[in-house]
């Protein structure tokens, strides 16, 4: 079996599976392949060390597996969906315009925010180190004013008052932030909202909805923070690439040095 290096085939039709395949039914069709194609099987089934098979068979399971590791990554296949392109670091060396696949690759990944994000982000985010830390910053930024604390930390309900409060008293404690005046107010009216919630249904309201573009700008942010360490990656590749050019330049000068004193001797 040969597997195609080139865009006569696409990676779906070389595994034998539909466009919407799930990873599990790509990886059962992977597993299928690579005994077929891998080298020591195919010079096992042959019975000869032939030097050119053994290279076809060892390029066709290079290419199997970046057709596998293309396809079971969510940001390499959507890339690949969009342009019909292996975005890895081959690609991104020979890439004409590598400026234009990154962008089509950002592109591919910026897709919209959907409600199911919000809800995965949600259960990551409550009662996390990152909620603490919102907290005592919104402290620190207000002065200890926090009377509109639910209209500033993601997913916070009434009935969550409570809790920062708690979280506030003991970073108080610990020495983490200031005591002012004003919390000592803004404390009492806190408990006092957390209490009258207590059994009640809260409606949606504005600040709801504002919160919502904040965690959408959340999300984005670390989007973006991916996407600055997929900037250094690159600039990691560019420095490999010349490093790796380099070395190629140097073994030839070697050979011509080494024809020169061959010819000398003679």
């Amino acid at each position: 079996m040969k597997v195609p290096s080139d865009s006569t085939r696409s990676f779906y039709d070389v595994l034998g599976v539909s466009r919407r395949a799930t990873v599990e039914e790509i990886k059962k069709a992977y597993r299928r392949l690579v005994l077929s194609v891998h080298p020591d099987r195919v010079q096992a089934k042959s019975g000869t060390a032939d030097e050119n098979a053994q290279r076809e068979a060892h390029e066709n399971f290079l290419q199997l597996q970046r057709i596998y590791e293309t396809l079971i990554d969510e940001e390499k296949r959507a890339y690949y969906d969009e342009t019909g392109k292996c975005l890895d670091e081959q690609t991104a060396l020979n890439e004409e315009s590598t400026l234009d696949a990154l962008h089509v690759f950002f592109r591919t990944c910026q897709r919209r925010i959907t409600e199911e994000d919000i809800a995965t982000f949600e259960e990551k985010y409550r009662y996390s180190e990152m909620e603490r830390e919102d907290v005592l910053n919104h402290y620190r930024n207000v002065d200890g004013k926090v009377d509109h604390m639910i209209d500033h930390i993601p997913y916070s309900e009434e009935s969550d008052l409570s809790r920062f409060v708690k979280i506030l008293d003991e970073a108080l404690c610990r020495g983490e932030v200031e005591r002012t005046p004003a919390y000592a107010r803004s404390r009492k009216a806190l408990l006092a909202r957390a209490k009258r919630s207590a059994g009640r249904v809260r409606k949606p309201s504005k600040a709801d909805r504002n919160k919502f573009a904040a965690l959408q700008q959340a999300i984005v942010s670390r989007r973006e923070d991916r996407a600055a360490q997929l900037d250094a990656l690159c600039d990691r590749i560019a420095s490999k690439y010349a490093t790796m050019s380099g070395q190629r330049k140097r073994p030839a000068k070697a050979t011509n040095d080494r024809q020169q004193r061959a010819r000398a001797k003679d």
